[in-house]
């Protein structure tokens, strides 16, 4: 009982989930870049995006070569086993003509199943059948003759002996390579032929079964049972011939099928009672009545677990030929036991008597023919369906054979047995996908499409056109693909994979919409994670569909919710990281970390580009260390720390000179962000001489703001690009902002005329000067902006103190300007650069600090600072050096105030 429900579990289980499904498709990931806007630069008619780059994951399916199934197989081999030691230990007890029809099977059996192929001594001898009969037969012998008297139990051990002694035996002698795996396969074809002596077994099982529980239970009612039966039998018989047209491809009735071998169930359950009537009214086949029903049962399993066999390995002329000699016998001796029934026990079947008790006794002579009608039957509907079984027999021991040497790794051979069976039974389907995919890796690509396109032309299926179309693009043969695709589509138009690959190739032409269209038509998640990345890449309307589950939709929805404008939540963000670590894929996982880290956070920083540090040391992303090079940079910019940013894409331009004009283009947005117009133009003039081309009005501007008036008009000639000028005051006001001394900037305030000018400009003055203000001056700007709509609580608190010594208005500044706690990480922030040298007690480390500042900021108290310190280590001569360059952009007059001041 326990192989029995063992095997309709595992069935039940091939049948209703994917177990069974030869066909694997599996989701080839790849990205596309969007530009989403990190922060802004607003003054007046003058904005600065700075837009980095998101990521947005697409998948396509790929149709990947079958799995071996070599663990599945092997537990076959031990199932039979089992079933084979049992088997012929039961057939032991048989008298002397069913023991001798027994064996005889069983020696046919084995001689049909090409264990020969073993090669024990030479290729293709005889001895491994010959020791195979030795070790399973002598046994059976045996016990018939001298084991009478012993119980099962020692019957059993003592055949159980013998095939594990040749089983043993073959493996250790026999030079093929995985031997055991070879007996494995094969050992399917016994299992077969026992299995169809079943069916034929069972072949009236449903109609007589309910014959006996009807008849019992009317012989307290009185019921017309014999119109009952009859109704049933007719749609039973319906029902089995509109599976055989099916089955033979001819007229479909309009009655719903399913797969006959789901008819296993209830044939086995109704046949029982059957056997079990049958196995105590004739004693004459055996004189032990359990061991019929041990057999029924014991075969029933067999059964169940052949098909099982023959689902997982997708042997689909085997599974077709249990089919078609399950509907074959069903009908045949479906109608001969019906004839039989109403002929012989009409007048008695409405009585009430037990007329089940004398069904089959005496073993009449009427009975044998039902089972001698029921054959021939069978035989004219072998001839009405073309004898098509005789071909599924071939073609699925070439499938056999094939599966072997395919799990076994003998690619060549594997190739040509499936090719073989292919060609004999054309319902083959993978046979036919692993012909190509072997072909593919026997670097035989031209000869491997000739078998795809002959599936498409002949036996089209989803996975060979999914395959074919992939290895056009990898030629770059697009309008092919897309042409199998849409036919296949059109063959299949319920297929997701062959919908989703197709709208992709859409994109590639350029057809957009039809894409979308497509792919927004797919409930397949992938279709819809796919969908979402490309109306974010069409600048559409993006759905609004729940990703919850789906990561790579989660990843794709963040860029979405930037561009709209929307919080993401932080909850949200772990989550996503977490999956992304689950999955183990470097590609999503570097993905997701671009698109979550990409929003400013003050916060785990260091922690942070640790760990992407760690990633780009592993050998998984190898392939991806750009790409977190990149991150890391970003998330530098994230923390605003504005120059370690800089430099990082400084090196990826070196580094990389493909994307050099990119992070050239990026810098200088960075640049021009923080007010740093000179420096953003020599980047930006770098960018256009390795080939950027995406020149922004804003970029204009920026090199106006350089005064790089001559390379502007050369530059606009060359390229067409007309920009209007902004306001020439404008151009005086910011043009050299960091340059300017405090004082100036308080004076050139003061004179701005336009108010939007004068609000941006008091709130810079506030955030770069406020060092080099007094506590009036700086509480006259605050209170201007409070005045305006324009100030804060934190600006308010620090304006009644403006002290950079002390923490409290310290952090009161770092939160009006939403920066984190690291002074120095953004150097044109001078009050919190000089700020953070007061907090070094180290005069090297004070020096270090400020001129890793002046690399960047040009403000004139920021250099005398630098200045000071390095005379304050001894560096006069850098200090000396220092005030020689500030002569480029600081009078002579403000130098030497800038000098007195700091004495």
């Amino acid at each position: 009982m326990a192989l029995l429900l063992s095997g309709s579990v595992v069935l039940l289980l091939t049948f209703f989930t994917s177990a069974g499904e030869y066909q694997v498709f599996a989701r080839s990931l790849f990205t596309d870049r969007v530009p989403v806007v990190f922060q802004t630069l607003d003054l007046e008619n003058f904005r600065v995006p700075v837009e980095v780059d998101n990521f947005l994951v697409f998948q396509e399916y790929k149709a990947v070569a079958p799995p071996a199934k070599t663990t599945e197989t092997l537990l076959f081999l031990v199932i039979f086993g089992m079933i084979a030691v049992s088997g012929l230990s039961l057939f032991s007890y048989f008298s002397r003509l069913y023991f001798v029809l027994a064996g005889i099977l069983w020696i046919i059996l084995l001689t049909l199943s090409n264990f020969n192929g073993l090669d024990l001594v030479s290729p293709s001898s005889n001895y491994p059948l010959i020791l195979l009969l030795l070790g399973t037969t002598a046994p059976f012998l045996l016990l018939y003759i001298w084991g009478q008297h012993l119980p099962y139990w020692k019957r059993w051990l003592i055949t159980f002996a013998g095939f594990a002694l040749a089983g043993f035996t073959l493996v250790y002698l026999s030079p093929k390579e995985y031997p055991e795996l070879f007996i494995a396969q094969h050992v399917l074809v016994p299992a077969l032929g026992l299995s169809v002596f079943w069916l034929l077994w069972a072949g009236h099982g449903i109609l007589s079964g309910l014959y006996i529980l009807l008849s019992r239970i009317n012989q307290s009612l009185g019921l017309r049972i014999s119109i009952q039966l009859l109704v049933f039998g007719l749609i039973y018989l319906a029902l089995l011939f509109a599976m055989l047209l099916r089955l033979t491809g001819e007229l479909n009735l309009p009655i719903p099928t399913f797969n006959p071998l789901y008819l296993l169930f209830p044939i086995g359950l109704a046949a029982w009672f059957g056997v079990k009537n049958k196995s105590e009214k004739l004693p004459e086949i055996s004189g032990i009545r359990w061991v019929i029903q041990a057999l029924y049962l014991l075969g029933f399993g067999l059964v169940l677990w052949t098909c099982w066999k023959v689902e997982l390995a997708s042997n689909t002329p085997a599974s077709d030929l249990l089919q078609h000699i399950l509907v074959y016998s069903q009908i045949s001796f479906s109608i001969f036991f019906l004839v039989y029934l109403y002929s012989n026990f009409l007048s008695v079947m409405d009585s009430g008597k037990a007329v089940e008790s004398v069904l089959y006794s005496p073993y009449s002579l009427p009975y044998y023919h039902v089972r001698i009608g029921g054959l021939i039957g069978m035989m004219v509907l072998t001839i009405f369906a073309d004898g098509v079984i005789g071909v599924q027999v071939n073609s699925l021991s070439n499938n056999i054979l094939g599966d072997y040497y395919y799990d076994s790794g003998q690619k060549l051979e594997a190739s040509i047995l499936y090719e073989n069976s292919w060609f004999r039974y054309r319902r083959n389907d993978k046979a036919k996908h692993s012909v190509a995919q072997l072909l593919f890796d026997l670097n035989q690509p031209t000869l491997a499409k000739q078998h795809l396109e002959e599936s498409f032309a002949e036996k089209p299926q989803p996975d060979n056109i999914i395959l074919l179309a992939d290895r056009l693009h990898q030629e770059e043969k697009i309008f092919e693909a897309v042409y199998y695709l849409e036919n296949g589509l059109a063959r299949f138009p319920k297929n997701e994979q062959i919908a989703t690959n197709l709208a992709l190739f859409y994109v590639k032409l350029g057809r957009i919409d039809e894409a979308l269209e497509l792919l927004a038509s797919l409930a397949d998640p992938v279709a819809q994670a796919n969908l979402l990345a490309l109306q974010i890449k069409a600048k559409k309307e993006p759905n609004a569909a729940d990703f919850e589950g789906n990561l790579i939709g989660a990843i794709n929805r963040i860029p979405a919710r930037k561009l709209a404008g929307e919080e993401i939540a932080e909850s949200t963000k772990d989550q996503i990281l977490r999956q992304a670590e689950e999955t183990k894929n470097p590609l999503l996982i570097q993905a997701a970390y671009r698109n979550v880290w990409t929003v400013p956070d003050h916060l785990q920083t260091s922690e942070d580009l640790a760990l992407l540090d760690a990633m780009i040391q592993k050998p998984a992303y190898l392939d991806y260390i750009q790409d977190l090079q990149e991150t890391a940079s970003l998330r530098s910019l994230a923390a605003g720390r504005i120059a370690e940013s800089i430099k990082n894409l400084k090196g990826l331009a070196f580094r990389n000179p493909g994307d050099a004009a990119y992070y050239l283009q990026l810098s200088a947005d960075i640049l021009a962000s923080q007010l740093d117009f000179q420096k953003a133009f020599v980047d930006l003039k770098a960018a256009l001489d390795k080939g950027f081309r995406g020149l922004e009005p804003y970029h204009v501007d920026i090199i106006r703001l350089a005064g790089e008036t001559e390379y502007l008009d050369s530059l606009l000639i060359e390229q067409g690009f007309y920009s209007p000028d902004l306001p020439e005051d404008f151009y005086s006001i910011w043009a050299d902002f960091h340059e300017l001394l405090p004082q100036r900037g308080m004076e050139k305030w003061e004179g701005i005329a336009v108010e939007s000018s004068k609000i941006s400009f008091a709130k810079r003055l506030l955030m770069h000067k406020s060092h080099g203000l007094s506590v009036g001056q700086i509480r006259k700007l605050g209170d201007y902006l409070r005045e305006k709509g324009e100030s804060t609580e934190a600006l308010e608190r620090f304006q009644a103190n403006p002290d950079f010594t002390e923490a409290e208005q310290l952090t009161a500044f770092l939160q009006w300007l939403d920066a984190g706690e690291e002074l120095s990480a953004n150097p044109y922030y001078t009050p919190l650069i000089l700020a953070a040298a007061d907090r070094v007690p180290d005069p090297l480390a004070q020096y270090e600090l400020l001129n890793a500042a002046c690399e960047f900021n040009r403000d004139p108290v920021l250099w005398i600072q630098k200045a000071e310190a390095a005379r304050r280590i001894g560096l006069d001569n850098y200090a000396e050096a220092s005030l020689s360059e500030m002569r480029n952009w600081v009078t002579a007059e403000d130098l030497d105030s800038l000098l007195k001041s700091n004495k």
